[in-house]
């Protein structure tokens, strides 16, 4: 096995606190909450940024 062993963690976009541990998927810039379509286009529409639990918006 591996000498060494690192976990990183991801930085929230929002407020930048180091436990984004949600994946928050936006619609033209909006989150999009439990609309979700179960096989997102690659055509630039949806985009996705790391957030904390406190930033992630339901709907």
């Amino acid at each position: 096995g591996p000498d060494e062993v690192r976990y990183k963690r991801a930085a929230c976009d929002d407020c930048r606190s180091l436990n984004a541990i949600y994946t928050q998927v936006l619609h033209h810039g909006e989150p999009v909450g439990r609309d979700v379509p179960p096989c997102l286009p690659d055509d630039g529409t949806y985009s996705y940024k790391a957030v904390c639990r406190t930033c992630f918006v339901r709907k």
